[in-house]
């Protein structure tokens, strides 16, 4: 079971942009018992997730730490500590 509350990536007919980058929607999910969010956490005015946690690919052009788009890093995603 991943230890974090995944997403759909789709809710209501509406999907999210990022879900095929983010871990919370493809992680795989626990066959027992796994905490989904409730709703889309996607917000399409501001077009951002407060819930986004990279997958460790580099297709996000948000990245911050730098890696070329496509690649992986040692960094493992967005949330690294080798952020300029």
């Amino acid at each position: 079971m991943p230890d974090i509350t995944m997403c759909y990536g789709n809710y209501a007919g509406l999907a999210c942009p990022r879900r095929k980058i983010c871990h919370r929607a493809t992680a795989t999910p626990s066959d027992f018992r796994q905490a989904y969010l409730a709703e889309l956490p996607w917000n399409f005015k501001t077009e951002s997730c407060r819930f986004f946690n990279p997958n460790g690919l580099h297709d996000d052009p948000d990245c911050p730490c730098g890696h070329q788009p496509g690649t992986r890093g040692p960094c493992g995603g967005c949330n690294c500590a080798d952020q300029p």
